[in-house]
C-alpha cells in the first residue's frame, strides 16, 4: 500500500485535534503530551490526583462588588489573542457588556485557532490574559460582573 505524500501531516493534524479535546474535557493539566505521525500515535499523562492548596487571592474588591465578579477560564492550554488578527479591534473591552456565546478571543493551541465564548452574561471588568499570552488549562482569561 502506497502511502499518499501529505499522509503525515494530516495525521500530525488529526492527533493534534485529538489532543486540544482532551485537554478541554480535562480537570487538570496533563503532566506529559507526546505525539508521532505515520500510522499515528498519542501519549498523554497525568499525575496522580493530588489536592491542591492554594493561598486566598488578596482582597482587591469589596465583598458585595466580589460576589458579583466571575470568571471566564481558558478551556485549553495555548496562546490567548484579543482579536481577530493583529491590528485589528479586540472582540472585547473593559466596560463592554457582553453575552452568553459572545465570542471574546481566540485560543490557538497546536496551530488550531478556537474561538473562546463568554459561558456567561456581564460586564467586562478586567482581561486579565495579556494578548498574545500563553496560558495554562483553567487559567483566568477575562473578569466579568454578573450583577
Amino acid at each position: 500500500m502506497t502511502e499518499h505524500p501529505d499522509q503525515p501531516e494530516q495525521d500530525l493534524d488529526a492527533l493534534s485535534r485529538t489532543v486540544v479535546r482532551l485537554l478541554g474535557a480535562a480537570t487538570r493539566p496533563p503532566r506529559k503530551i507526546e505525539l508521532s505521525s505515520h500510522s499515528a500515535s498519542l501519549v498523554i499523562e497525568w499525575d496522580p490526583a493530588t489536592t491542591v492548596v492554594s493561598a486566598a487571592p488578596p482582597v482587591e474588591v469589596a465583598e458585595a462588588e466580589q460576589s458579583h465578579l466571575r470568571y471566564l477560564h481558558a478551556p485549553t492550554i495555548g496562546t490567548f489573542y484579543h482579536s481577530p488578527e493583529p491590528g485589528a479591534e479586540p472582540f472585547v473591552a473593559v466596560d463592554d457588556v457582553i453575552t452568553e456565546g459572545q465570542q471574546v478571543g481566540i485560543l490557538e493551541a497546536m496551530k488550531l485557532m478556537n474561538p473562546v465564548k463568554a459561558e456567561l452574561s456581564g460586564r467586562v471588568v478586567e482581561i486579565l490574559a495579556a494578548d498574545g499570552a500563553p496560558v495554562e488549562y483553567g487559567q483566568r482569561l477575562i473578569a466579568i460582573d454578573t450583577r
